[in-house]
């Protein structure tokens, strides 16, 4: 136990990179390249894995089975088979990740349910994320150009086929099938689904607060909520993979970024600070001009419920209703 593996290069490894089982590391700043899988953690093994470049790895890039470890910051790019993979309830956060041109899928959750969180998962010829028997929370991701389908449900796990899926702030585009497919349950919110084949299909509780936007199989009576928006989202260069939106965007004023707790934006570190014209709302207990940024921002404190129930929205909104 508390294993540290960090700054190391492995390449040409035949199986894995690294292999931990009932082990608790730190995986930080290793080089791992031309291997079978990049990193497996199996058998209850826990700690970060983090800052590592992972690149050109035949299996995949990181496997987690019964084990939950924190997974950020990592470059995955160009592994032949899935960039991440998570099985028999490996539930680690996986956050900040940049997960690249693989051949399988970008992330593949199979009876864990992750939060999947701020990564731009884009290029996976096997699609974005992939769910079987998971209940996941996929926020403030870009999922693009992967494969078919953004975010699909498998039959994979052989307890149960259940996808109860909360897709909030996120922009999900490019995929000729479908930005969002086969969810039995789960709320779509705040959300950009822009080229995309399909825009969403499922049993979807709760739809409203998108921009849904040139996607051309949608069926005409497509109920995509009565707060959603039609237009372009003005991405930057769709066509050479920037997602990014125009300061002239509709979506720039519209819907939220939901951040894990920090005081990045106050330091200027994590998701940088506010722009003029920005707004935030915090639980923080102090507030003034230029707080967070910008003295042309505009920082709200508000309780907990309020926060919560305006991620929700993406608006300041009132709680009451969601109680």
């Amino acid at each position: 136990t508390g294993v540290a593996i960090s700054r190391n290069t492995i390449t040409g490894a035949l199986s894995q990179g690294i292999y931990l089982t009932n082990t608790s590391a730190t995986v930080t700043g290793n080089t791992i390249a031309d291997t079978g899988m990049a990193i497996v953690f199996a058998g209850g093994s826990s700690g970060p894995i983090s800052a590592n470049r992972l690149h050109g790895c035949d299996w995949g890039g990181i496997s987690c089975d019964a084990s939950s470890p924190e997974i950020s910051e990592n470059q995955i790019v160009g592994a032949l088979g899935a960039g991440i993979v998570c099985s028999a309830g490996s539930n680690g956060a996986i956050t900040r990740n940049l997960i690249y041109g693989s051949g399988g899928r970008g992330i593949a959750c199979v009876d864990s349910s992750p939060p999947i969180t701020l990564n731009r998962i884009q290029g996976n010829i096997g699609g974005g994320v992939s769910i079987s028997n998971a209940a996941l929370t996929i926020a403030g991701n870009v999922i693009a150009d992967n494969g078919l389908k953004g975010v699909f449900t498998t039959t994979e796990s052989w307890t149960g086929s259940v996808a109860y899926v909360t897709l909030l702030a996120n922009t999900i585009a490019g995929h000729p099938e479908a930005g969002v497919m086969g969810a039995t349950a789960g709320e779509v919110s705040g959300n950009i689904l822009s080229g995309n084949g399909a825009s969403f299909s499922g049993a979807f509780t709760s739809v409203d607060y998108n921009c849904v936007f040139n996607n051309p199989l949608d069926a005409p009576d497509l109920n995509t909520g009565e707060h959603s928006i039609s237009a372009d989202p003005q991405f930057v260069a769709a066509a050479y993979g920037n997602y990014h939106i125009l300061r002239t965007s509709p979506c720039r004023d519209a819907g939220g970024v939901v951040s894990n707790p920090t005081c990045g934006a106050c330091l200027g570190g994590f998701m940088g600070v506010l722009a003029a014209g920005e707004k935030c709302i915090s639980t923080t207990n102090r507030n003034f001009v230029g707080r967070m940024g910008s003295p042309k921002s505009e920082v709200y404190l508000a309780s907990p419920a309020t926060v919560a129930a305006s991620a929700v929205e993406g608006r300041l909104a009132d709680p009451r209703k969601h109680l």
